[in-house]
């Protein structure tokens, strides 16, 4: 008998010592691509919840609703499969409440986001450490449309998000120039944009112009009058200079700008010296204004060159079109995306401000992708699609919108 209880006790060892040895050590370092990392390190994950100061104060009641859902969804993200199984990865889920633009003022709903990022595990020393930039994330957005939409050509009006397909039965869309892709879920009838005119579009350049021009005008009657200098060929160290004055443009319509340099070329030139007062080199003010000034003399010339149905017809837009100021192109101009604002209906300021009236789910890639290199920094991405593929996941996370 005790023979046999020896045998067994043997075999129980060995097989124990085979699991071992086919079960990589947490603290196993692996290099990859120059970087050394601990992919069978355990995986660690934190949670957080993050509201504005005075938020609370403002909107207790919406705040407490709000902050219902964003327990519900860091719970539902946290309680997955893949976050107990998960090795090799730093998980930090962040919820966060703010106020409309992020100030104090009343606002009509509550804006909020979840922030998925994932970490993967280096080794430093042969101890386990992260970056400080995640390699991986995607972010829930609640309340926010300007989430819906890339950068405007110019202040609320953009290129139209292309649909790519769905996500588990949610529009999925591409938004220019942004990377990855937008997922949409909300559950009234609306549409998202409103489509805009050849006439509304070109009325927005030439008033954005026609206001620069009153700015540029009133700070020169405050005293600081232009000095005109001689007429010179402007270097290419000179358009540098120029570039850097129309930063301030391009805060609201970066890609016109750039056609704007186009006009400097053939009439602009930089003083040497500094205006007083100005940090930088500055350009003669009265260039400017008559650069300001061609451009509105050239849309409106643009403007009057189309007939009636062409003024009203939707605008269809494209960054690298030349033949004209506006950028404007024929409909359906390969490279060319129609213009739209954001619907005025989208969100009902009468509801509760703690409604959930829009998600938009932000992947800095297509949802689902595989990846073949599943390796080093490869492991936090690989890991991030596998969770965007939790369908019953999904549906959850989506039934949180309000009805």
């Amino acid at each position: 008998m005790n023979r046999l209880i020896l045998l067994f006790l043997s075999y129980l060892f060995c097989l124990t010592a085979e699991a071992q040895e086919s079960e990589p050590s947490p603290f196993t370092v692996v290099e990859f691509g120059g970087e050394f990392f601990m992919p069978f390190s355990g995986g660690v994950l934190e949670q957080s919840l993050e509201l504005s100061p005075g938020i609370a104060r403002m909107k207790p009641l919406p705040v407490h609703r709000m902050k219902q859902k964003l327990d519900s969804c860091l719970s539902l993200i946290s309680h997955d499969s893949l976050f107990g199984s998960m090795k090799g990865i730093k998980g930090v889920l962040t919820g966060k409440i703010s106020p409309a633009g992020g100030g104090s003022e009343p606002f009509p709903w509550l804006p909020a986001s979840l922030d998925v990022s994932l970490y993967a595990t280096l080794a430093r020393e042969g101890l386990p450490a992260w970056d400080g930039q995640a390699d991986a994330r995607f972010t829930i957005h609640i309340n926010d449309p300007a989430k819906l939409v890339g950068n405007p050509v110019i202040r609320d009006i953009y290129p139209e998000p292309e649909l790519t397909g769905t996500f588990f039965g949610r529009p999925e869309y591409r938004r220019l120039p942004l990377p990855g892709r937008a997922v949409v879920i909300k559950n009234n009838p609306f549409p998202l944009f409103e489509p805009v005119s050849r006439e509304q579009f070109i009325l927005e350049l030439i008033g954005f112009f026609q206001k620069s021009i009153e700015n540029s005008e009133k700070k020169s009657v405050n005293g600081k009058p232009a000095q005109p200098p001689p007429v010179v060929t402007p270097r290419e160290d000179e358009m540098q200079k120029i570039r850097e004055y129309l930063d301030g443009i391009r805060k609201y319509d970066p890609f016109l700008a750039d056609r704007i340099g186009s006009i400097y070329r053939e009439s602009g030139v930089l003083q040497d010296e500094k205006e007083p007062g100005d940090g930088q080199h500055g350009i003669d003010r009265q260039i400017v204004l008559n650069s300001w000034r061609e451009a509105v003399r050239k849309l409106i010339a643009e403007m009057n060159a189309m007939s009636p149905v062409e003024r009203k017809a939707q605008a269809w837009w494209s960054s690298t079109e030349e033949s004209n100021v506006s950028g404007l192109t024929p409909a359906g101009f390969r490279g060319a995306r129609p213009l739209v604002r954001l619907s005025r209906k989208l969100m009902d300021p009468t509801r509760p401000a703690g409604d959930i009236q829009l998600m938009v789910v932000e992947w800095p890639v297509n949802p689902g992708t595989l990846f073949s290199e599943t390796s080093g920094y490869y492991l936090a991405l690989s890991q991030l699609m596998e969770l965007s593929r939790r369908e019953p996941l999904w549906k959850q996370i989506f039934s949180l919108a309000d009805p």
